[in-house]
């Protein structure tokens, strides 16, 4: 019984050192240590994925919300994850598979964020679904935020509240999203419009 449960990891175990070996040792040490900090992440704030990829220093600031981040996602140094709701309603932050989140970038939840697989989200962007004010009285307004599978977000970006970004769309340095973006569409500029649709 025990072997039958043993050759399979053991044949994963053999696979994964042989793509080591071909992998420069600079490279594999970062890799290796960055793992490392991302169990001990999971381990802090009790997140479930079995492999977490963490390059610098994380914040995570989160108060009546919940926070799920699967496999092989990627943080860079100054990431920060910030999930607050309220007694009216639950906030989510959720990042999906093999997903990317530069440096210093940081992502707001009031109610829901939601980041599709394979995402690439470079540094120094800002992703929220609040305002953190009301205006004339009103109160404060909270729009989920999604971006969809394969989406690329250039540096210095701002995905404002009440936005989906569609699969595989690109959003250009700099830009300010206000807008839904359709899939496979590149986007640029305050506020950011469409300028063409990838084939």
């Amino acid at each position: 019984m025990y072997t039958t449960q043993l050759l399979p990891m053991l044949k994963h175990i053999d696979k994964t050192l042989n793509k080591l070996n071909k992998v420069p040792f600079d490279e594999a040490r970062s890799f290796f240590f960055s793992a490392i900090r991302g169990k001990l992440l999971c381990i802090r704030y009790k997140f479930d994925p079995a492999i977490l990829f963490v390059f610098g220093k994380v914040k995570v600031h989160q108060r009546m919300g919940t926070i799920e981040i699967a496999d092989y996602v990627r943080f860079y140094d100054g990431v920060k994850l910030s999930c607050v709701g309220n007694h009216l309603s639950q906030a989510t932050i959720k990042i999906s598979k093999s997903a990317s989140i530069g440096d210093r970038t940081e992502i707001h939840a009031g109610k829901s964020v939601v980041i599709g697989e394979r995402v690439m989200i470079s540094w120094d962007c800002l992703i929220l679904d609040r305002d953190y004010h009301g205006f004339d009285e009103q109160p404060e307004e909270i729009k989920p935020v999604v971006i969809e599978d394969e989406a690329w977000i250039g540096c210095r970006s701002i995905i404002l509240k009440g936005v989906t970004i569609g699969k595989k769309a690109i959003i250009g340095a700099g830009s300010v999203v206000t807008k839904d973006i359709p899939a496979y569409a590149v986007a640029c500029g305050n506020p950011a419009k469409v300028v063409r649709i990838r084939q």
